[in-house]
């Protein structure tokens, strides 16, 4: 059966052609975000697949929007996910981590010390927010991002790859798709922007592709992938536009020149 023959992505040796989709679980202990024994055990659970991509993970404290959700951009963080890759590697089996940015779709009970959401502008996605088991909460109006504040998002991927790699995962996957931030950038009626990040399809786009050239300062271009897509039919403010297509086709484009 071809699901089950080895697989050669990149350089890396998969056992079988089955990926495990990111599926987040709200297990990480809390307060911090770290991934404990419970985790540990699932993935391993699950290494027979070829690959894993992890749940989404937070890059950073203002990158959170979802409670119980893990997040690798602390020491701590790290020594907890080294348990949960080193468990999987020894059943044979790979993981990839999945970072992630929720932006705007965050309240600031989730951010702490009075922190309100990051956006493109200051525009209601209208999503609903997991703010404990089993509730929801609607998403208000974000803060403007500001040049600072996309540089230091940028830089905190980068930090994110960094610990990624320290923690054993044998590659990393962009969140690029569904409601989060970098959608966020590309949905038109959200990224209202004047400046360098908003307007244009390509503007649009530009944080997507400086976040990956920084992650790729760390990880070989082998080892990175992105999960993209248009946001469509989904509720609130995420909607098909007359750009949308158009949008969706340069971002496939662009990172289709970029890979090896």
């Amino acid at each position: 059966m071809l699901l089950l023959r080895p697989y050669l992505l990149g350089d890396l040796e998969l056992r079988n052609r089955n990926v495990m989709a990111p599926l987040t679980r709200t297990r990480a202990t809390l307060p911090g975000q770290v991934p404990n024994d419970l985790m540990r055990e699932y993935y391993r659970q699950r290494a027979s697949a070829g690959l894993i991509i992890s749940e989404g993970t937070f890059v950073s404290e203002e990158a959170q929007g979802w409670f119980g959700a893990p997040a690798i951009y602390s020491r701590q963080q790290g020594e907890g996910w080294r348990r949960v890759t080193d468990a999987v590697h020894a059943e044979g089996g790979r993981i990839f981590v999945q970072l992630w940015h929720q932006g705007s779709v965050s309240l600031p009970e989730l951010l702490g010390d009075g922190h309100v959401p990051l956006g493109p502008s200051a525009v209601n996605p209208e999503q609903l927010v997991h703010i404990g088991y089993g509730k929801t909460k609607m998403s208000g109006v974000p803060r403007a991002m500001t040049r600072e504040d996309i540089k230091r998002t940028v830089a905190d991927f980068r930090h994110a790859a960094k610990i990624s790699q320290d923690s054993g995962f044998d590659g990393v996957q962009i969140q690029g798709g569904f409601v989060y931030l970098f959608q966020q950038f590309l949905q038109e009626n959200l990224n209202l922007r004047t400046d360098e990040y908003g307007g244009t399809i390509e503007n649009r786009a530009r944080l997507l592709f400086v976040v990956l050239e920084a992650i790729l300062e760390i990880w070989p271009s082998q080892r990175v992938g992105v999960k993209a897509g248009p946001m469509m039919p989904e509720r609130g403010a995420f909607r098909a536009l007359a750009s949308t297509l158009a949008t969706s086709e340069h971002v496939y484009r662009r990172l289709t020149c970029r890979a090896i």
